[in-house]
């Protein structure tokens, strides 16, 4: 098998710069400070720099960076164990961006029920 096909089947996080994901995910944490009163009418685009906001605003700063970066990630809903509703990014291979975690995790690792 080609390299070239091989790579093919890899999302485009997976064959990103290393790290870059990661830098995403932990600045806009960092910039962002988690507001659960706060939403943003406008967000789609992001936040502006220090601006704070709920997790759905902070996740589609986070997919307007990704996409910067050509890298495709996709805002999913969830009910935590806690019943408390809860937006994030999940990347095409399973991974999670999340205002809770600076360390991107899994799916199974997010708190989902």
């Amino acid at each position: 098998m080609s390299k070239a096909i091989a790579l093919a089947g890899l999302s485009l996080a997976a064959c990103a710069e290393p790290g870059v994901v990661e830098q995403i995910n932990t600045a806009v944490n960092a910039d962002h400070p988690y507001s659960h009163y706060i939403r943003k009418l406008n967000a789609a685009h992001g936040l502006k720099p220090g601006e704070a906001g709920n997790c759905t605003d902070i996740a589609f700063t986070k997919k307007a960076e990704l996409a910067k970066a050509g890298i495709h990630a996709t805002m999913f809903a969830c009910n935590l164990t806690t019943g408390e509703g809860h937006a994030f990014l999940l990347l095409d291979d399973g991974r999670v961006l999340d205002n809770r975690f600076d360390e991107i995790v899994r799916y199974s690792e997010a708190g989902c029920r």
